[in-house]
């Protein structure tokens, strides 16, 4: 992140592929290093999904790094497999968001969560809930970036709608974790700040959740959205205290005003036409985005029955919903 933070940049890694440390089997609140040890649960509820601490120290260290949405639109309309952060961060440094927009972002993301107005003012920090083709890639195709692209281009007309920079910044596990099969120590330790801080970038009352509940037409899997562990766990913290409009299924997306998905080359007020023109598709994503809040023990025995390439991580996702919930 450049000079951005007042900590410098580490090299961090990723989840869902390779070995979780046991560590995490610990509670959310001794695993993350964000909160001290002796924090108490009244705590915790108070600050973490309403403070940008957890977020802005994450992304610091560069645990997690946050992408550009208009790199991602342009490139989700070419139909190519991306490769994972390291490549990306080496080949294509641009398709992260650099210091001046991760600040605005966060300052988004901190007014939003402040908010009591029940409509969404479409914050700058963006988390993608979606499944994995493969356990080594989660699109080996390009196809999921190519279903994605009508999104991005839809939520930055609705910021340009609303005067704002129409660029915005995603979380996508697979593009803002480093993914590796030989993970250095100073990575391992940034994965397991990374999977302590994961609740809030999908639980903050100032980011939004898109929920990709729906597969590229192509896939071939049996595993669904609904079937898998993370998407659950992402789904529910989602579901727990946001304001409405910033949980949105964005999983059979069909908009009034869609021309290609690649909204980097559009003019402010073009997107701006568009995002008024296409406003009524918020109520319509809004719709069935949230499932019900559950209590910790249930949600346990839910997690449970969902599939994970690791089996660890359901008692690392238990202990984070714990925290929320």
């Amino acid at each position: 992140m450049g000079n951005c933070f007042a900590k410098g940049k580490e090299s961090r890694s990723p989840r869902r592929i390779g070995p979780s440390p046991s560590s995490l089997k610990l509670s959310a609140i001794q695993a993350d290093e964000h909160l001290p040890a002796e924090a108490t649960r009244d705590s915790v509820e108070s600050s973490r999904y309403t403070s940008i601490k957890v977020l802005r120290s994450a992304l610091e260290r560069g645990d997690v790094k946050l992408l550009k949405a208009s790199w991602f639109g342009q490139h989700g309309t070419t139909g190519k497999r991306l490769p994972s952060r390291q490549t990306l961060e080496r080949e294509s440094p641009d398709a992260f968001a650099n210091c001046a927009m991760v600040q605005t972002c966060l300052r988004e993301v901190e007014t939003a969560a402040a908010c009591d107005e029940r409509q969404c003012t479409f914050p700058g920090i963006v988390a993608v809930s979606y499944c994995w083709e493969t356990n080594l890639h989660p699109d080996t195709r390009g196809s999921l970036l190519r279903k994605l692209a009508p999104v991005l281009e839809f939520y930055a007309s609705q910021r340009a709608a609303r005067d704002l920079d129409p660029d915005f910044a995603l979380l996508i596990d697979f593009w803002s974790l480093h993914q590796s099969a030989v993970r250095t120590e100073e990575q391992a330790e940034g994965f397991r700040r990374a999977m302590g801080a994961m609740d809030v970038f999908f639980a903050h009352k100032g980011t939004v959740a898109l929920l990709m509940t729906a597969i590229p037409d192509d896939w071939q899997i049996s595993n669904l959205y609904a079937d898998r562990g993370w998407p659950t766990f992402e789904r529910a913290l989602a579901s727990l205290d946001k304001t409405g409009g910033l949980c949105l299924d964005v999983g059979h997306f069909a908009p009034q005003n869609w021309h290609g998905g690649d909204f980097s080359r559009k003019q402010p007020q073009v997107l701006k036409e568009q995002g008024i023109a296409d406003a009524p598709t918020l109520l319509e994503l809004e719709e069935g985005a949230r499932v019900p809040p559950f209590p910790p023990a249930e949600f346990r025995r839910l997690l449970a029955r969902k599939r994970f390439a690791e089996a660890q991580d359901r008692g690392v996702l238990a202990g984070l919903y714990d925290t929320a919930a």
